[in-house]
């Protein structure tokens, strides 16, 4: 069952029966879907952020969408699929997983509830991809019960994602991991005080100047050396398209908050941040490269988690990928898996004999000569 949506919810939603009803009503699926988002751990696992990944990544009108949800009167399981055509043939994959590579979870209320979900996905006989998910035994162990008999199922582990408690680092000496580091930056901030008033300030844009104050970010973090690579927002159309979506998304409900360095009041570092679930999820960064030898991007980042702490948010999710900046604090990591479907069918076996020539290949280059 499908039914059209409007802009709040993009794209077709295909609904799986559970127990007597089945959601045909998109709008209620998408209220329900934030709610059970409520408890998600992570943004990337709102109807916001995928709403954004499908309108910028996945809007052609060859893509078709599915975003699957069990439910008995209310979301009870959730996962935003696309369908995505590899040189192997057509996968499912969770929605702007490949482009962003970001953490993510699929949302279940219960076991049973997991299942059901399993159930309707592995019906359509695709080969299924749920990149960089959250490792818990629950969805492992119900994607391999509702596998039996239709297909194998494989994990590898995915890149950790990093995150701050304020609450457990009130203060300077608890937010940083080496004194000597915390030292360092003393002098940083000295030495950039002497060229001017440094200042900090963390702007809620609304809807009337959520454009205009990201556009502001987004120019400081292509000034730098993204720029020079060719990964800056400014430099990939449907990444930007991705940022302003969920930028005015998450300015709409007063989630969003623009963080800046500045000196003598010009932008010398920023972070945009969407709120969710009592954190603070950093979407973007940046510095201008004429300063940094005073490391403003960290001293932006210490002030914002100080911030945070103020504000009892409980934590500072650096999203991404673990990088070298985050060892500067006493952080913490969540870890994360991807799990592969292959199904017992013509492609699937096709995809299976390609892993195991793969993975030989592999063994045999290893091998001494």
């Amino acid at each position: 069952m499908s039914a059209r949506s409007d802009a709040r919810f993009p794209g077709e939603c295909s609904a799986a029966a559970w127990g007597d009803r089945e959601f045909t009503d998109p709008i209620a699926a998408a209220d329900g879907m934030r709610a059970l988002a409520r408890r998600a751990r992570f943004v990337t696992a709102t109807p916001e952020w995928h709403s954004a990944c499908v309108l910028s990544f996945h809007g052609s009108e060859q893509a078709r969408r599915d975003c699957v949800a069990v439910c008995a009167g209310h979301v009870s399981a959730w996962a935003p699929l696309v369908r995505s055509e590899r040189a192997d043939g057509t996968w499912l994959e969770l929605a702007g997983a490949e482009a962003l590579y970001e953490p993510g979870e699929i949302l279940h209320q219960d076991v049973a509830a997991l299942t059901a979900l399993f159930e309707r996905v592995l019906a359509f006989g695709e080969p299924v991809e749920l990149r960089r998910i959250r490792k818990e035994a629950a969805v492992a162990a119900a994607l391999r019960r509702c596998a039996r008999g239709r297909g194998w199922v494989f994990r590898v582990d995915a890149a950790r994602a990093i995150f701050l408690e304020p609450a457990r680092c009130p203060d300077r000496n608890a937010l940083f991991a080496s004194g000597d580091r915390r030292r360092d930056l003393d002098r940083k901030r000295r030495r950039l005080a002497e060229s001017g008033v440094p200042a900090f300030e963390w702007l809620k844009p609304d809807t009337s100047d959520v454009d205009r104050i990201v556009a502001l970010a987004l120019d400081i973090e292509g000034s730098g050396w993204k720029t020079h690579a060719g990964t800056s927002v400014a430099q990939k159309p449907a990444l930007a398209k991705f940022v302003r979506h969920v930028t005015r998304a998450f300015a709409e409900q007063g989630r969003l908050i623009v963080a800046f360095l500045t000196l003598n009041g010009a932008p010398i570092a920023m972070q945009v941040i969407l709120v969710h679930n009592s954190a603070w999820c950093e979407l973007k960064i940046g510095y201008d490269p004429r300063w940094r030898p005073m490391s403003p991007g960290v001293l932006l980042a210490e002030a914002t988690a100080l911030k945070a702490c103020e504000e009892g948010i409980e934590r500072y999710e650096f999203m991404g990928n673990e990088e070298p900046r985050h060892g500067t604090f006493a952080h913490r990591a969540h870890e994360f898996e991807t799990l592969v479907y292959v199904p017992l069918n013509r492609q699937g076996l096709r995809l299976l004999g390609k892993m195991v020539w793969e993975r030989s290949r592999l063994k045999a280059s290893a091998s001494p000569v």
